[in-house]
């Protein structure tokens, strides 16, 4: 099947890895995340140059994670009486999560109406509709998801 091409809205987050070479025994998988010997959070993806020295050797992409954020879920329930889906006042759960956040460099749409968007890499299963809150207090909603190298690849919207 191979892997996909390093096209449109997953380029700028590709670039500037670094690769890792691992023995073919060593336990390591796309969406691990480790912390160097400076304590700075990397995230493995999937090799992304193709790069391999046969059965000797695993190769893998790192990512610098650079921002740590409040992940919030708000549960969901149906209404009994108008069968509207209603979101919870209450949160699921609240994690944090380490990842990668780049700005999309977009700052206006097609009828120039100003909004912030924002690309993001983490391992963690974050879905349409979560938000994220970084360490000043703002406020992202998860507007896409999509699973690539390993991680997923999430681009939020500023509220």
């Amino acid at each position: 099947m191979g892997k996909q091409p390093l096209t449109g809205r997953y380029t700028n987050n590709a670039l500037g890895g670094v690769v890792m070479f691992t023995s073919p025994t060593e336990n390591v998988e796309p969406g691990d995340l480790f912390f160097t010997q400076f304590n700075v959070p990397m995230l493995i993806l999937d090799n992304i140059y193709e790069e391999s020295l046969g059965p000797t050797q695993k190769c893998f992409t790192l990512k610098t994670m650079n921002r740590t954020l409040k992940w919030i879920r708000y549960s969901t329930k149906i209404d009994p009486v108008s069968g509207v889906e209603e979101s919870s006042t209450e949160p699921e759960f609240e994690k944090e999560i380490y990842c990668s956040f780049e700005d999309d460099g977009k700052r206006s749409d097609t009828l120039l109406i100003d909004f912030a968007k924002y690309n993001l890499m983490t391992n963690k299963e974050v879905i349409v509709g979560d938000t994220l809150i970084d360490e000043w207090g703002n406020n992202f909603v998860v507007i896409r998801v999509d699973r690539y190298l390993g991680v997923f690849v999430i681009n939020v919207q500023k509220r």
